[in-house]
């Protein structure tokens, strides 16, 4: 259907400043994109009336016009105030509104697609009332911090049934997509964070995966990972790890000709790769058990942490390191610092396998992948000062964000029919 409005831009200069001159087209570009978008809406219901099919129920019957009917809409270019044509059918009495259905504008809708993901992309990276008032900074168009929000819970919730969704076509039907790339060596981490809860002082927790195979080396001690997925969510343990799985399979890792899965040493971490990815090979993060170590022989014997940290990554072994914890264990008499060390034990005693398998793959994990992970996913968005979620609105907008972290946003948009 072929529109053509024409519009004119009339703009009175005051002051020859580039500054002022600037801010008035500005102004008038606005108050022109609403006389624009209202004479557009304006010729194209005129065009669709004078259709034959528009006057032509689906029970067959003809539908009559019953005057026109006001409606607010928000849009890029500003709130706009229209009248459309309101019909009705004479035999089933089915009211329609021909010109919302053509622009395809849902009657529970105020907003077109278009502000909600440009709201939408700011309420992901910032809170939700500085995204109010960036948007309304830049646009001059002003949706409120709660508006956003509940933008964000609807549209995550769409998110998280597309991902139930591919979970369920994996663990029902047995879907495994094909992979155009067949990967090497592939790195499956894992870990966890604890964000603010609103309503209770338990916190709720947020557990991240990623999944890499790419890097390149930037600088001396700094890697940048080049094809990174990222899966983060609340859900329970079983659950989070059917859609990680899934994200795993979507991306091909089970097609790589190894998979390196690297943990911090939980034991819910430990088990997930045991019981979810038993062709992996397990690794415990080198930095983790350093830093463990050091916590639990304190600053005082900071020496003697260093040199056992040394000898266990020259080695590759557990059998020396837990015949070291367990010299020294009955001379402590603190019983903190005893509770400390038999906590150590148990740590170590626990991850062996993936201390020794250090050795057979020559890698001693890459814990800074998963912290950054958990960092740019949850941290820089939900763990700022003063912040606190319910559970609902925390999953909804993290969906979101994952579609930003692992560049889907703009595809997704424009399957809801957004041209970003």
């Amino acid at each position: 259907m072929e529109i053509v409005v024409k519009e004119a831009l009339n703009v009175n200069i005051v002051d020859p400043n580039i500054n002022i001159i600037e801010r008035e087209i500005k102004k008038e570009l606005r108050k022109a994109g609403k006389r624009f978008l209202r004479e557009t809406l304006k010729k194209m219901e005129q065009k669709i009336l004078s259709l034959e099919k528009t006057r032509m129920c689906e029970c067959g019957g003809r539908k009559e016009s019953r005057g026109r009917v006001y409606r607010n809409i928000k849009s890029l270019v500003g709130e706009i105030e229209y009248k459309r044509v309101k019909l009705r059918c004479r035999d089933c009495g089915k009211a329609s509104f021909p010109l919302d259905e053509q622009i395809n504008l849902k009657p529970d809708k105020n907003a077109t697609l278009g502000l909600i993901e440009q709201s939408l992309s700011l309420g992901v990276e910032t809170a939700y009332d500085k995204a109010s008032e960036i948007q309304e900074k830049l646009t001059g168009m002003y949706v409120s911090g709660r508006q956003i929000q509940n933008w964000a819970k609807s549209e995550g919730e769409k998110v998280k049934e597309k991902i139930e969704k591919d979970r369920s076509e994996i663990f029902d039907n047995a879907g495994i997509p094909k992979v155009e790339e067949k990967r090497k060596r592939v790195f499956v981490q894992v870990d966890g964070t604890f964000v603010k809860e609103r309503e209770h002082d338990r916190g709720i927790e947020c557990k991240v995966g990623a999944i890499y195979s790419k890097k390149i080396k930037e600088s001396k001690d700094r890697f940048k990972i080049l094809d990174k997925r990222t899966y983060a969510s609340t859900e329970s343990i079983d659950t989070f790890c059917e859609n990680f799985i899934a994200e795993c399979n979507r991306w091909g890792v089970w097609e790589a000709d190894e998979i390196l899965f690297v943990g911090d040493g939980a034991s819910w971490i430990e088990k997930m790769g045991r019981d979810y990815f038993p062709e992996s090979v397990y690794l415990l993060d080198f930095w983790h058990l350093a830093k463990n170590i050091a916590k639990a022989l304190g600053k005082e014997h900071r020496r003697a942490a260093e040199n056992w940290t040394k000898e266990v990554k020259k080695t590759c072994e557990a059998k020396q390191l837990l015949r070291r914890i367990k010299s020294i264990y009955p001379h402590i008499r603190d019983p903190d610092r005893k509770e400390k060390i038999r906590n150590l034990y148990k740590y170590v005693n626990n991850n062996r396998k993936g201390i020794e398998n250090w050795r057979k793959v020559n890698c001693l994990g890459a814990s800074g992948v998963i912290e950054k992970t958990v960092d740019l996913t949850v941290c820089r968005r939900f763990k700022k000062r003063g912040m606190s979620w319910l559970t609902k609105g925390l999953t909804g907008l993290l969906a979101l964000r994952l579609l930003k972290l692992n560049g889907e946003w703009n595809k997704y948009w424009r399957e809801q029919g957004v041209p970003v």
